[in-house]
């Protein structure tokens, strides 16, 4: 059997022996069993394709020629596709539309990549770190006595006592409340409220509502100001109607009282931005807004701006939820999804509200559901080397959570579950630490820390922690509740100028956040601040494929280092990048403790074709490839054209 992640990842595929007695069998840390969810006690597949397939021999350059016998769509395959049809009687004239789940296996649609999963971008509002890139995407946390101590006062005693508990959401939502006003006091509490009541939308929260989308908008920005009407009309309101019914999109507008630099270009951001946003909810009253405007201190929160926005954001939500249990608009078994996005994509799934709340309602036991984030395909045209070195770091990451139970929520694309989100005591009640990964990478690792057991208070709990349960909650393995599920179909393509910037530079983008990269300390920066006066930059495979080679091979080794307490994890990834090449394709040899990592002839020879050639050998550049699959984008006489758009642009 052939699987396939993803729409654009359709021949590079991982691929699933067939029994004789037609078993299929996949280990649990198989990163094939990730495309795999058990709904009901049912396998359903979450990836874009499993095939049926038999193999008919390999040519001189390495490729592997299959023959498709029978073919199952996931999740990640669905893309709409509408068709009017014109009927005509005696009696009357209708036109009907006709929207049907279908896929197209024209050769036009046929790509080659890494697999892409889930990975943290960089949010619109910026904060200064003192995180390295371990700490973003090994997924471990090592508490100490006094932080265990800190964390089970912040977490629900029924998570405490049993961390495998099926929670009920009205008693979280409660408890959440009242430990809020313990911790942070009456006069914090009075505030949340007072935004609720601001907001008619909060104010009215019922059980209509499955799903909150939400969304930090640094209202300073020029990406925000420019993209921010498109990004709600066009893109969230482009999503299938009944998904939109069901779902409320929560803007945290916010901004600092002072700025350093052209005080009225920021000035104009911040009014284009807020008015752009009413424009948007005047223009689509279908889409439910619900908006809260802050001004901060800018002294308050020079530590990391993100930190505070995150906590008046998710506050006012669980606030308002409990709000609502107590005046009857919804049962104390009513939960949410919480999706968080940015509010600066370049491109989401046309099909992405919908199959994030298709797998919050069906799995009830599941905590978090984590999307695909991307690092811009649209570069891939200028930068292939970019898109293709972040692919490989995404394929490790997917390993890790596959194999070792990790847990990566990504501020960019992952949702949680309300009442979760309450029993760990949100993103903390303390303001020790407010910058990157505060609002989002400590939401997972707060949640693996109850889940696992670490924090338990009874005998059955720290026993369930001493024997290793979490990783069967994440793995699928022999416990059939699965905490994080891999939410394939949902993907986001993000904005990487801060990531463009560093790669040309030489940078490992894995390094991305690292606090040397150039954070500055008030917390907020543009992502193209560093992209210099010479704006956009560009490498070329025909006039420097050396330079090109290189800044991949140096990505890769970055990532490499990152997991290199995995070695196995490492081979099964570099495996998959290479796969098609003539031998191997890389080499990897100890120097000291570190893992160095090395292209043969052929594989540097692969990567060429790799990034200008399709499956067949024909010239089709990687960029247009991706820039056909994802966005339906084709010159105008191109002899591929594309009748499939995956993602929506911005």
């Amino acid at each position: 059997m052939s699987i396939s992640a993803s729409v654009d990842t359709q021949t590079q595929t991982f691929m699933v022996p067939i029994g004789p007695d037609g078993a299929i069998n996949i280990p649990a840390n198989s990163p094939a069993g990730h495309f795999f969810a058990n709904v009901n006690g049912h396998a359903q597949f979450t990836g874009a394709y499993a095939e049926v397939v038999q193999t008919t021999g390999v040519d001189a350059q390495g490729t592997v020629h299959m023959r498709p016998l029978a073919t199952l769509v996931g999740e990640g395959g669905h893309n709409p596709v509408t068709d009017t049809i014109t009927t005509t009687t005696t009696e009357h004239h209708a036109v009907y539309s006709i929207t049907t789940e279908g896929y197209d296996t024209t050769v036009a649609n046929y790509t080659e990549a890494a697999p892409i999963i889930p990975i943290d971008s960089r949010r619109s509002l910026e904060a200064p770190i003192s995180r390295r890139a371990e700490y973003y995407y090994q997924g471990g946390e090592a508490l100490d006595r006094a932080e265990i101590r800190r964390r089970r006062q912040e977490t629900s005693p029924r998570l405490l006592n049993d961390p495998e508990a099926d929670l009920v959401p009205g008693e979280e939502f409660a408890w959440y409340r009242r430990t809020a006003e313990k911790k942070r006091g009456k006069e914090y509490v009075a505030s949340i409220d007072e935004v609720i009541r601001r907001s008619p939308e909060l104010t009215n929260l019922n059980t209509e509502t499955k799903v909150i989308v939400q969304i930090p908008v640094n209202a300073a920005g020029t990406a925000e100001s420019g993209g921010i009407y498109n990004l709600l009309t066009n893109v969230y309101g482009a999503q299938a109607k009944e998904s939109l019914e069901s779902t409320m999109i929560m803007l945290h507008v916010n901004w600092r009282d002072t700025y350093e630099g052209d005080d009225m270009a920021i000035r104009e951001n911040i009014a284009r931005t807020r008015s752009e946003i009413a424009r948007a909810k005047a223009d689509r009253p279908d889409i439910r807004l619900a908006i809260i405007e802050t001004e901060f201190n800018s002294e308050e929160v020079k530590g990391g701006i993100i930190g505070f926005v995150s906590r008046k954001m998710h506050d006012a939500v669980l606030f308002a939820l409990d709000d609502a249990r107590r005046n009857g608009r919804i049962e104390n078994t009513d939960d949410v999804l919480l999706v968080r996005n940015d509010a600066d994509p370049k491109g989401i799934a046309s099909n992405y509200l919908r199959n994030y709340q298709r797998s919050f309602e069906e799995t009830k036991e599941t905590d978090i559901f984590t999307g695909v984030t991307t690092f811009d395909n649209t570069k891939a045209s200028r930068l292939p080397g970019l898109v293709y070195a972040a692919n490989f770091m995404q394929s490790l990451d997917l390993l890790n959570s596959s194999r070792h139970g990790s847990v990566h929520t990504g501020g960019a694309n992952f949702g949680i579950r309300a009442s979760t989100f309450a029993a760990v005591g949100g993103a903390g009640f303390d303001e020790v630490y407010t910058g990157a990964g505060s609002d989002d990478v400590m939401i997972g690792r707060r949640i693996k820390a109850a889940r696992e057991g670490v924090l338990a208070t009874s005998r059955a709990g720290r026993e369930f922690y001493v024997r290793g349960g979490y990783k069967d909650q994440t793995t699928g393995g022999k416990n059939k509740k699965r905490r994080v599920a891999q939410k394939i179909s949902a993907r986001i393509d993000t904005d990487s100028d801060r990531q463009e910037s560093l790669y040309l530079r030489g940078i490992p983008i894995i390094n991305s956040w690292n606090e040397e990269n150039g954070f500055d300390e008030g917390g907020y920066q543009a992502r193209d601040a560093g992209l210099g006066a010479q704006g956009v930059g560009s490498e070329s495979l025909k006039t420097n494929p050396a330079a090109l080679l290189s800044r991949i091979r140096n990505d890769m080794q970055a990532s490499i280092n990152v997991y290199n307490s995995t070695p196995g994890l490492v081979g099964s990834a570099l495996a998959f990048a290479f796969m098609g090449a003539k031998d191997q394709g890389y080499m990897l040899t100890r120097r000291g403790s570190e893992v160095v990592l090395t292209f043969t002839p052929a594989g540097e020879e692969f990567l060429i074709n790799h990034l200008t050639r399709d499956a067949r050998g024909r010239f089709d550049s990687y960029g247009a490839r991706k820039q056909r699959q994802l966005y339906g984008r084709v010159k105008p006489n191109a002899k591929r054209q594309s009748t499939r758009q995956s993602l929506i642009s911005v």
